[in-house]
Formats: C-alpha cells, sequence, structure tokens
C-alpha cells in the first residue's frame, strides 16, 4: 500500500497537476450557468437529498474522491472553510464506489469534523454533468442557479476565494 501511495503521489507531482493546484484562485474560475440543478445524492444516513434542497442561501458543490490526491488538499482546505463560517452551505459529494464506509474512514483519517457527508456512488451525478476531472467544484447562488466552476483544486485557505465566495448572493 505504501509504495502504491507513493507512486500516486510521484505521479501527481510530475503530472504538474500539483503545480497547477497550487494556484487555483478566483482567477481561474470559469463562469458557467446551466449546470443542471435537479441533481439526486445521498446523505450520511443514507437518505436521497436533492440540491434544490439547498436553495434559499448560496452552496458549494464540490466533487471529490478519497483516492485523488489533489482531494485530499482540498477537502481539508474545505474543512477549515467549513469551520470558519459554519453557515456556509458546502456539499462536498464522495463518487467513491464504496460508499458512505470509505468516506467515513477518509473523513477519519484525515481529520475532517465539520463538514458533512453526501455519496454519489455510481457516479451518476459525475456523469450526468458531463465531468471529467476531479477535484471538480460548482458554486451555486442562493436560487440554486450555477454561477461557475473550479475544474481543478482550489485553495479555500486563501483570502480572495473566501472574499469571491462570501460575495455570491
Amino acid at each position: 500500500m505504501r509504495k502504491y501511495t507513493t507512486f500516486l503521489l510521484v505521479s501527481f507531482l510530475l503530472s504538474g497537476v500539483g503545480s497547477s493546484w497550487a494556484g487555483s484562485s478566483v482567477e481561474q474560475f470559469t463562469p458557467k450557468t446551466d449546470f443542471e440543478t435537479d441533481i439526486i445524492f445521498k446523505n450520511s444516513l443514507g437518505k436521497v437529498v436533492r440540491l434544490s434542497d439547498f436553495k434559499g442561501a448560496p452552496f458549494v458543490l464540490a466533487f471529490w474522491a478519497t483516492w485523488c490526491v489533489p482531494c485530499v488538499v482540498e477537502m481539508t482546505s474545505l474543512d477549515r472553510l467549513q469551520k470558519q463560517y459554519p453557515d456556509m452551505q458546502i456539499i462536498p459529494l464522495s463518487t467513491d464506489k464504496k460508499g458512505m464506509p470509505k468516506v467515513k474512514k477518509f473523513y477519519t483519517k484525515y481529520g475532517i469534523k465539520n463538514l458533512k457527508i453526501y455519496t454519489d456512488e455510481k457516479s451518476k451525478v459525475f456523469g450526468d454533468l458531463s465531468l471529467k476531472i476531479l477535484p471538480y467544484t460548482i458554486v451555486y447562488d442562493s436560487s440554486g442557479s450555477s454561477v461557475g466552476y473550479w475544474d481543478s483544486g482550489v485553495d479555500f485557505d486563501s483570502d480572495s476565494v473566501i472574499k469571491f465566495l462570501l460575495s455570491i448572493k
């Protein structure tokens, strides 16, 4: 397992993805307003949740997976953001096929305590939106309309990213 983890990390760094992740900021945010909003997934209790349930306040939908190296960094920064702004609606949607047990283990391993758990075990939402990369983060306004996305890891500790998210109405 350790060799496999080392291989993934080295592959990640050599691919250049790590360098682009470090620079992901408000400048890399891509405006897009036509993401589907009638999306269905599950919460930590296995209950069906609709994305439209989050209307009424801006929200962030972050696609990720436990095996995705940039997702580890993004999820820990999202957790810190959620702790700093507990009223901010953050929906970390795992695409892991092993579902809830795998996600709970990940949260424990990385000390994630402030984020709720949501799963899309069949990656249906990911596929329905024609997404191709993880992590992938979509920002929605309070009416439930998408504002845009980041298609690489985001540094949610960045002052400019936080200021941007807080400006969405």
